[in-house]
């Protein structure tokens, strides 16, 4: 099984469209760890309550405003190996984790894969500027030291891969950048981005 996790500060109309995007996944067999996280988290966590009452989802507070802080606070509830990682205004296609276990499951030397992402704007509309792409994982980690090759909320992770680094610092602005490169140097754990 997969533990999704994910942080939200707050509702908007991207909210609801990430969260169904994740309900509606071919692969079903997952918790998806929600933390409501800010002054608002009371608010958003009452919305989540009044709109799902899917049984994968497990809602959690913290007053403490900040991503890191609400990431490590997740993942401390995160019941299985592997971490799909989502953002509160992204989509996510209905394949993602379906395609992403099963890489994971037949190399057991990579931590991380990711895939293709579209860049959108608010209405849905397709940007054109692409999402800097690298397959493999000796090109992800060439270009790790100055560009962040992987898409954070388009990510699957083993979940020791995260904790064999203390998961996130908090106190950066690229939280997911800086990790990227604590797991490339510190750890023998490999990259990749699904081609599609």
């Amino acid at each position: 099984m997969i533990s999704v996790l994910m942080a939200v500060n707050k509702t908007d109309k991207f909210l609801d469209k990430a969260i169904s995007s994740i309900l509606h996944q071919s692969f079903t067999k997952f918790e998806f760890i929600i933390v409501c996280n800010g002054p608002l988290c009371v608010d958003v966590c009452a919305h989540i309550e009044h709109n799902y009452s899917d049984p994968r989802i497990k809602l959690f507070k913290s007053w403490v405003p900040g991503l890191a802080n609400a990431l490590n606070f997740g993942l401390n509830y995160c019941s299985f190996d592997y971490v799909a990682r989502m953002d509160a205004d992204d989509i996510s296609h209905m394949d993602r984790f379906e395609f992403q276990l099963k890489f994971l499951e037949a190399n057991l030397e990579y931590g991380i894969v990711g895939c293709k992402v579209e860049l959108i704007d608010e209405a849905g509309n397709t940007l054109p500027d692409p999402f800097y792409f690298c397959k493999d994982n000796r090109h992800i980690k060439s270009k790790l030291p100055y560009l962040n090759t992987l898409c954070h909320p388009a990510l699957m992770f083993r979940k020791k891969a995260l904790l064999d680094v203390g998961s996130y610092r908090y106190g950066f602005h690229s939280e997911d950048h800086d990790l990227f490169i604590r797991i490339s140097d510190e750890t023998e754990w490999k990259f990749a981005n699904i081609d599609q």
